[in-house]
């Protein structure tokens, strides 16, 4: 498979699946029972990423200098508004790919910076 269709494959499921959540995700402001299950997926989501983050930690001899529930919400947050801009930025024709691994590169730089207290 040629790397051009792997991309845009790629592509096509992030587009997919981050316009379908985003779009679960307004549907639960206004639905109290959708609202309870995103809360729940949320919090799993973040349990999940704080997890990983003290696991990373422990592997490598690391002592957070900030608790990892309260860095994993920042870093969600941080990916949700680089994929909300990359998915706005592709609809009006662009091709933001280039511009949004930088920021990616920042975004993962500064959770860094808050983990290690530095």
């Amino acid at each position: 498979m040629k790397i051009a269709s792997v991309q845009k494959d790629l592509d096509w499921v992030v587009a997919v699946d981050s316009t379908l959540c985003q779009e679960f995700t307004a549907l639960a402001l206004r639905d109290p029972e959708l609202r309870e299950i995103m809360c729940e997926l949320q919090y799993d989501v973040e349990r999940t990423a704080a997890d990983i983050l003290r696991s990373l930690a422990s592997q490598h001899g690391i002592e957070l200098a900030v608790p990892a529930e309260q860095v994993a919400p920042l870093f969600l947050a941080g990916v949700d508004g680089l994929m909300a801009r990359y998915l706005v930025l592709r609809q009006d024709g662009q091709n933001p790919g280039q511009e949004t691994l930088p920021l990616l590169d920042a975004l993962v730089n500064g959770v860094l910076t808050i983990c290690l207290g530095s």
